[in-house]
C-alpha cells in the first residue's frame, strides 16, 4: 500500500481508518511496522477528512492509552482539522476539542484539568 499511497484520493481514503487501527493497536504486527509508519506520516487532513468521526475516536484512544510517540504525530492533524474548519459536525468539533485539552493538560502535567477534561470527553463519547 506504501508504494501506491499517492494514488489514495477522496472516498479511498476510508481505506486508511485501518491502517491507523493497526498503528494504534497495543499489540501491532512486527512484519507490517515500518510500512504502516510509513503510511501514517503521509496521511494528511485532505485523507482525514474523508474520516473525521473515526480519526477523532483513534485521537481518543491513543490519548487514554498514553501513547504519546503516536499522539505526537496524530494530534497536529488533529489540530489543522479543527482550525482549518473542515469537520462541520457541532459534536465531532467538541469532541475533538476536548481531546486537544486533555493531551494539552496530560502534556502539561495537569493532572486534576486532565481528569475534569477526561470526565468531559467520556460524557461526549456517551452522548455520541
Amino acid at each position: 500500500m506504501d508504494e501506491y499511497f499517492d494514488f489514495i484520493k477522496g472516498d479511498q481514503s476510508k481505506l486508511l481508518v485501518k491502517v491507523l487501527d493497526e498503528y494504534v493497536s497495543q499489540m501491532p504486527s512486527f512484519k507490517a511496522r515500518s510500512f504502516i509508519r510509513a503510511i501514517v506520516s503521509k496521511i494528511t487532513i485532505e485523507h482525514i477528512k474523508y474520516f473525521s468521526s473515526e480519526f477523532i475516536d483513534i485521537t481518543i484512544h491513543v490519548l487514554y492509552s498514553k501513547q504519546r510517540d503516536k499522539a505526537i504525530i496524530l494530534f497536529p492533524r488533529l489540530k489543522d482539522l479543527l482550525k482549518k474548519g473542515i469537520i462541520k459536525d457541532p459534536k465531532l468539533i467538541e469532541k475533538g476539542k476536548a481531546v486537544i485539552a486533555a493531551y494539552n493538560y496530560l502534556e502539561q502535567g495537569e493532572k486534576d484539568k486532565y481528569k475534569k477534561q477526561e470526565k468531559k470527553l467520556d460524557k461526549l463519547i456517551w452522548q455520541s
